[in-house]
């Protein structure tokens, strides 16, 4: 038993300080955008939205989104994604291939995240200065990203 708990301890710990890694991250990036390598990227802020799971009370399920969006070259860009769901969070990071559009760019990608979760999730979006939008999907879900800038209202 002792061995059991010690498992769920170390194994909170290392969530943990994922998250702490995250947070420390995310908010630096926040607070730097003179510093960005371009219009794009840096710190998101926002929500995920399913299209096909409901809450009991009958609204989209869903929750925060944050997103730290940093340039690797000319035509890719690492996503690093922190979820929140219910009393659940949990973090991932994907590859989108882009192409310039106008003042931004649109991406898609795809990232495993495990048959429990439901395997392959595919993204397509746009993101520009100020908005961050995917539409995804994957076996057992679909929906859309929603961000904006740390501390700015969502524009439509």
């Amino acid at each position: 038993m002792n061995r059991v708990v010690s498992v769920v301890l170390a194994l909170c710990l290392v969530a943990c300080s994922g998250c702490s890694s995250f947070d420390r991250d995310w908010r630096a990036a926040a607070q730097r955008p003179g510093h960005r390598v371009d219009r794009v990227s840096g710190a998101w802020d926002g929500k995920w939205t399913s299209e096909r799971h409901r809450l009991p009370d009958g609204q989209a399920a869903g929750g925060r989104l944050r997103c730290i969006f940093t340039k690797e070259d000319a035509t890719h860009y690492r996503a690093r994604f922190h979820a929140n769901w219910l009393c659940f969070a949990t973090g991932y990071e994907t590859t989108f291939e882009t192409k310039q559009r106008g003042d931004g760019l649109d991406f898609r990608g795809t990232h495993d995240l495990g048959a429990i979760f439901g395997g392959v999730f595919r993204y397509e979006g746009r993101v520009t200065p100020d908005r961050f939008v995917a539409h995804f999907a994957s076996r057992f879900d679909r929906g859309v990203f929603d961000l904006h800038r740390p501390g700015e209202s969502p524009s439509r």
